[in-house]
């Protein structure tokens, strides 16, 4: 009997494990509209809409519209069962919805998982009643609860069978100097998954040698800007690419040193000559964390052009659109 009361005590802790850990993971999910249906949704009805799946989205399992990052989506698709005009006065629009919503991945357009309910609106108009149906989709609804729940169950348990996978890939990109892309695959695995720590200390080393291989490239740029001119234009010109480079680069000591070579040539008294410097980072500063943040941009603007050719059926709605 105590060994039946300890084996349950076990599976409960498991299952309450994992609900904590579903509900403390960000997940990288998007809202997003299908480009092509049988009855597109206006404009003004598409902000309706995407605003609503927002607050699903934050009031639920954790979730996060995450901005440039679309490796999952939450779509919504909707079928009119019912609409009428009450003869007033005053007159009014009814509205019965039926509202069905996917989770998939972007990549193969994989459903993880997917819910359908109806909901009713009233309005003075075919807009305010289908935006009143909308907003009776609760965020605080256990079906909803439970449906967002089960989908990040599902993500993470993608991110765990497939994140050496993504690492692997990461790897495989650094070699060829695809650094972007490189970054864009690590910085969407989730802190609660595999390879977490280990995609963390890869960002930082795939982008210690991106930011090297562009202090290179700038270093060159200017080294033949002032090599053809070695007047005060090409001083100015070659001086101000010197300041892009980044403090961390390897090409700092050669960029300092071409710099001061500029200056003298020029004048230190010339006025742009003796407040130019080269780049420097507050000491106060976190690097690592800087160097976390700045990846995290560069993966995210690569992710941002990529979207289309990745998920060309859909169309992601970010925040503010």
């Amino acid at each position: 009997m105590k060994k039946t009361k300890k084996l349950l005590l076990l599976v409960v802790s498991c299952m309450m494990a994992v609900a904590v850990q579903a509900q403390d993971c960000v997940m990288p999910i998007a809202v997003a509209l299908k480009s092509a249906t049988a009855q597109p949704l206006p404009i003004a009805q598409q902000r309706v809409v995407a605003n609503k799946l927002r607050q699903l989205l934050s009031a639920t399992s954790g979730a996060t519209g995450t901005v440039g990052f679309h490796s999952f989506a939450l779509v919504p698709d909707y079928e009119v069962l019912n609409k009428s005009v009450t003869p007033g006065p005053p007159r009014k629009t009814v509205y019965q919805l039926q509202l069905s919503m996917q989770v998939l991945n972007t990549a193969d357009g994989v459903v993880f998982e997917a819910y359908t309910t109806q909901l009713d609106g009233v309005g003075n108009s075919e807009y305010q009643a289908f935006s009143d149906a909308v907003k009776r989709l609760a965020p605080k609804n256990k079906d909803i609860i439970s449906f967002m729940t089960r989908a990040q169950r599902k993500m993470i348990d993608y991110y765990n069978n497939n994140a050496e996978r993504m690492l692997t890939k990461a790897r495989a990109l650094e070699q060829t100097r695809q650094y972007d892309e490189a970054l864009s695959q690590l910085c969407i695995i989730p802190s609660c998954c595999n390879g977490y720590d280990e995609a963390q200390q890869l960002i930082v080393d795939i982008w210690q040698k991106r930011v090297n291989l562009e202090g290179q490239r700038i270093l060159q740029k200017a080294k033949a800007i002032w090599a053809a001119g070695q007047d005060m234009e090409s001083a100015q010109r070659a001086a101000m690419l010197l300041t892009e480079i980044d403090p961390e680069s390897s090409s700092i000591p050669a960029a300092t040193e071409l710099l001061a070579e500029i200056k003298q040539k020029v004048g230190e008294e010339n006025d742009w000559a003796r407040n130019l410097e080269m780049k420097k980072y507050d000491d106060s500063l976190d690097m690592e964390q800087r160097r976390l943040e700045a990846a995290r941009e560069v993966a995210v603007a690569f992710a941002e052009n990529q979207k289309e050719e990745q998920a060309p059926n859909l169309v992601f709605v970010e925040q503010g659109e």
